[in-house]
């Protein structure tokens, strides 16, 4: 790095996510980190991995999704208790059968779309209330799609 002068200033403010003092292990589960949602209150619910849950996604830029929208919640649960965000894929009711990076469902009885193309992290004070939960098939079609999309 020092050879080719690249600046890695941005990358300190990583180092203030307050992590570092956390271990990795499962069986350990944090106090909820309620100050920092500016709420002052904790969570009723734990988010759970493939829930469907309301966000508020805006502001956005350029070809964001916006508004209030229901997403999935795609990272592993371990980290959603660790951390102030989490990553979600939004729904939509615009469907686009031949499009690879979508996955129909049906959430109550409404069809939709998981936008993996649309795939974002957002801090957690974003989300509202729980909406149902993705059935195992769906789950592993997402999961693979996730990985078609964006793995090796």
């Amino acid at each position: 790095m020092a050879l080719s002068e690249e600046d890695w200033r941005e990358l300190d403010a990583t180092a203030a996510d307050g992590l570092e003092s956390h271990p990795w292990i499962p069986e350990i589960r944090l106090a909820w980190p309620h100050q920092a949602l500016g709420t002052g209150k904790a969570p009723c619910e734990t988010l759970k991995r493939y829930e469907v849950r309301w966000a508020d996604l805006g502001p956005v830029q350029g070809a964001e999704m916006a508004k209030k929208r229901p997403v999935v919640i795609v990272r592993l649960d371990i980290l959603n208790e660790q951390l102030q965000i989490v990553t979600i894929c939004p729904l939509t009711t615009s469907i686009h059968p031949a499009w690879c990076s979508r996955q129909q469902v049906r959430i109550g009885r409404r069809n939709a779309e998981i936008a993996v193309d649309q795939i974002r992290i957002i801090c957690k004070s974003r989300l509202g209330a729980k909406l149902g939960v993705l059935s195992r098939d769906e789950a592993t079609v997402l999961r693979r799609t996730i990985t078609e999309m964006y793995g090796e």
